[in-house]
């Protein structure tokens, strides 16, 4: 929930602390989809009941973004391996 508030447009500074920054907003608004709303509800099964399809959501997104960053991370570093000759 930290990293949530740099993402938020305060209205005082008619931005967010993130675009302040680093001058652009982020790629992603992950933390956008956890914020709780004006209207919480006091029974916590009840929020998490509420919140549970947004939640996999997140971890289907995270779930992705891991195995792209896998695959290009893989590419990268295969281009330049060779097979290893070993003489006896």
């Amino acid at each position: 929930m930290y990293s949530a508030y740099f993402c938020i447009s305060l209205t005082n500074l008619g931005m967010s602390p993130y675009r302040i920054v680093f001058g652009f907003e982020p790629k992603t608004t992950i933390a956008h989809a956890v914020l709780p709303s004006s209207d919480l509800p006091t029974d916590a099964k009840q929020y998490i009941e509420e919140r549970s399809p947004q939640l996999e959501n997140i971890c289907d997104i995270v779930r992705q973004s891991q195995k792209d960053a896998n695959a290009k991370t893989q590419k990268y570093y295969n281009v330049n391996s060779k097979v290893p000759t070993i003489n006896i």
